[in-house]
């Protein structure tokens, strides 16, 4: 009868684990599956797996619906300064969710990344540390298995054989809407077995700290239009007038990320950011901030700081992330005042956050 039982037993795990095997769907490297623009397609063997070397470029998937679910893969890369890609809920060739890693920094606190694309620009700038990425070895020439499940507005990306997420994120920062899977590479890099589920997945139970906002936090900007940065770049004096201004909030942490909303051209890689502030007498208030990645400030028009906080701007491994790293003491007048950042984008991300702590005697329009 035990034996009876355990043969039982052993049938319904087959039977489950059957049944779960048909809930994912795998995506051969044919032309029926994935859109390889102009790349020659050469599906080959590399190291036991059926792969397809995919170099310095980047490819899509064809009529695929996925917003929840499950992306699992395999991919081998060599050791260098690139960035292997898994893209999902992709829009199109600009806008998507991204999860990828940089061999150069195995081992380091940014050997991963999850960032957001908005309008072509990847912000990983404006998105670093814990739920964004994680340190893990990256070994070359070796396959590496990556899982990632996506639930509404939050994913848990696993690494290898990990039993717990390599990261957890809290926040995927675009809408919830579906999209196809995408891949990119930078250089030679292999991938295999890569397939996905539509089936909703149960996620890790969040350890995070809740997030608490800084007293004085700026949560609302006045956003123009993009501008040309030559009329607005190291510039003593300017003026705002012509331009369009829209009503723009913040994500929970303060950061407002420019490229949702912002699209740049050559030349034009800037946009202004506008707190209209009203003092009951003349005044100093210190404003902190941080920014992403070049700034100036103005009061009334007249500049008062400017920044650059750019990739390798400071020193070779500076990484121009953004952080309450610069502050100003803003001379405001009785009456309203016009406090401007002249926010100018290179790449890696288009932000800024400010607070003004001692709010006394001050409104902020």
């Amino acid at each position: 009868m035990k034996y009876l039982r355990y043969c039982l037993f052993l049938l319904l795990i087959l039977i489950v684990s059957t049944v779960k095997a048909q809930d994912f769907t795998l995506l051969p490297f044919t032309s029926t599956h994935w859109d390889f623009g102009n790349s020659d397609v050469k599906p080959e063997s590399y190291m036991g797996k059926e792969s397809y070397r995919l170099d310095g470029a980047a490819i899509g998937t064809k009529n695929i619906s996925l917003k929840n679910g499950t992306i699992e893969l395999d991919m081998n890369f060599p050791y260098g300064r690139f960035f292997p890609s898994i893209l999902f809920r992709v829009v199109d060739v600009n806008n998507g969710e991204s999860f990828y890693v940089r061999p150069h920094q195995t081992g380091n606190p940014d050997a991963t990344q999850y960032t957001p694309i908005f309008n072509g620009y990847a912000g990983w700038q404006l998105y670093h540390g814990q739920g964004h990425g994680e340190a893990v070895e990256l070994t070359p020439d070796t396959w590496h298995h990556v899982k990632i499940n996506i639930l509404n507005d939050q994913a848990d990306i696993y690494f290898n054989n990990m039993e717990t997420p390599l990261i957890q994120v809290t926040d995927l920062k675009r809408d919830i809407a579906s999209g196809e899977i995408g891949l990119s590479s930078g250089a030679p890099v292999y991938f295999a077995n890569v397939k996905y589920s539509k089936e909703n997945p149960t996620l890790t139970t969040r350890t995070n700290e809740p997030f608490e906002a800084p007293e004085g936090l700026i949560t609302d900007w006045k956003i123009s239009e993009v501008v040309a940065n030559e009329e607005f770049w190291e510039k003593p004096t300017i003026s705002t007038e012509g331009l369009t201004w829209t009503q723009r909030p913040t994500e929970y942490t303060g950061t407002i990320n420019l490229a949702k909303f912002s699209r740049s051209s050559e030349g034009k890689s800037t946009v202004l950011a506008k707190l209209d502030i009203e003092a009951e007498s003349d005044m100093r208030k210190q404003v902190i901030f941080g920014y992403s990645d070049f700034v100036w400030v103005f009061v009334n028009g007249v500049q008062i700081y400017g920044g650059r906080n750019d990739f390798r701007s400071r020193d070779y491994r500076y990484l121009g992330t953004i952080g309450w790293f610069d502050s100003v003491y803003l001379p405001l007048e009785e009456g309203d005042n016009e406090v401007v950042f002249v926010v100018g984008e290179n790449f890696g991300g288009w932000g800024i956050k400010a607070r003004i702590e001692n709010q006394s005697g001050i409104r902020i329009r």
